[in-house]
């Protein structure tokens, strides 16, 4: 209820509106749901108690994650596409798909799919992300760092209380265990294996020539190792490349093949020295944008060949005019032959000093990013970085020789330097997919 004076204040305020004197009990309605709706969340905080899982093992998987995060793995992991595969058959894990994420430096963590197809459901997943239509997550583990200041107080009280290490003020563990949309409290069979994990991972990450090898040049990597995992021990596997999905037959895009082969009988590519030399362009449209040859627009056209080439693609300023004559002729034959709906615009893009553009973009070596500054400081030296063998020679090469990249001191590489190295080699590896 409004009392008197204040009311009478009111009315002298604003004369406009009338001010009434009388009851509210919404008001009371309104706070008394609020305050049960309160009631609830702090009812729903979370707590490690969740997990239904004695202390020691609590205690056991946060010693874990500290080593886990003190190892950095997103220093030493190319990317997120970088598959580990990982068996611990005392705790049921066959060929398990593990990631890890951070590269960005945006957010730390692992995250185990129980196999392959799993892990592919899930980049699909998110790949067609609609925020006003959150799709169905696949089953999956996930080991999290958060900061300090993002994890609610009663948690920090709680790690505290028990004396539960903790690697950072930015490292705070957080187990989860997702299916379809929903988050879990892990079980403790799960949390078993993410303490394995993280104990195991950092093991793997100590063979820097090992892993060279592995992630740059495809030669299997595998270990067996023997970690802790409360109340044991357990033996871990991990393996990477993973499998077939580190194969570069993956890569191989049937249908560019087959359209580029019709291209080059064509009239259109008679007097061509090479008509593949836009393939580079169709795989860059076909991975990164999810595009076919036929879909093109002039939009991604140019964003291709002026942003990405210049900056990720191994190729040199005189493959400018190759690629741009053979573009045009392809754009002919596909609006000839298909109907390609954007040609006119495709042919524009195409047309004028575009030759010219490209070649000043891809001379410009202020434009490279840092991987591809070391991928063609590797093809200057003479080395053939798009079959495994010249990747391999330049590998030993630098070992032997410590030749160091560009810009990078001439000590031994550090794990960032590294990470550099393998997700160039990578790119490279891809290059003719």
């Amino acid at each position: 209820t409004v009392e008197p004076a204040v009311a009478e204040k009111l009315a002298a305020a604003f004369p406009d509106i009338e001010v009434v004197e009388a009851p509210t009990p919404e008001i009371d309605d309104m706070l008394g749901s609020m305050s049960e709706w309160m009631d609830q969340q702090n009812d729903n905080r979370p707590s490690y108690a969740d997990f239904d899982v004695p202390l020691e093992a609590l205690e056991a998987f946060f010693e874990a994650a500290a080593m886990l995060y003190r190892a950095a793995p997103w220093h030493v992991v190319p990317d997120d596409e970088t598959l580990v595969a990982v068996t611990i058959e005392a705790l049921g894990v066959r060929d398990g798909v593990l990631i890890v994420i951070g590269q960005e430096d945006l957010s730390y963590g692992v995250i185990l799919f129980p196999d392959l197809a799993h892990y592919e459901a899930f980049v699909a997943s998110a790949t067609d992300f609609d925020p006003d239509d959150i799709p169905e997550l696949p089953p999956h583990l996930a080991l999290s760092f958060d900061r300090g200041a993002d994890v609610d107080p009663e948690l920090r009280k709680e790690i505290a209380a028990h004396g539960w290490e903790v690697a950072d003020r930015n490292a705070y563990p957080w187990p989860m265990a997702i299916e379809a949309r929903s988050t879990r409290a892990a079980s403790p069979r799960k949390i078993r294996i993410l303490e394995a994990l993280a104990r195991a991972l950092p093991q793997l990450l100590e063979e820097d020539q090992p892993l060279d090898d592995a992630w740059i040049a495809g030669i299997e990597l595998s270990r067996k190792l023997r970690v802790k995992s409360y109340p044991g021990e357990v033996e871990v596997v991990l393996t990477t490349p993973y499998g077939e999905f580190g194969d570069d037959t993956e890569f191989t895009d049937a249908a560019t093949e087959a359209l580029l082969e019709d291209f080059a009988r064509s009239g259109e590519a008679r007097r061509l020295a090479d008509p593949h030399a836009c393939r580079i362009v169709l795989d860059i449209a076909a991975a990164q944008f999810d595009v076919h040859a036929l879909d093109l627009d002039a939009k991604t056209l140019r964003f291709i060949l002026f942003e990405v080439l210049p900056r990720d693609a191994c190729v040199n300023a005189s493959d400018a005019r190759p690629i741009i004559e053979a573009l045009r002729a392809l754009v002919r034959y596909l609006r000839r032959e298909l109907g390609m709906e954007d040609a006119e615009a495709c042919l524009r893009a195409l047309g004028g000093s575009a030759i010219r553009n490209l070649e000043t973009r891809l001379e410009d070596e202020d434009y490279f990013s840092p991987v591809k500054s070391i991928m063609m400081e590797a093809a200057d030296a003479g080395f053939d970085i798009d079959t495994e063998e010249g990747i391999e020679q330049w590998l030993r090469f630098r070992e032997e020789s410590a030749l160091a990249p560009r810009n990078v001191p001439s000590s031994k590489p550090d794990k960032k330097d590294r990470k550099k190295r393998r997700k160039a080699a990578r790119a490279a590896r891809k290059r003719n997919r």
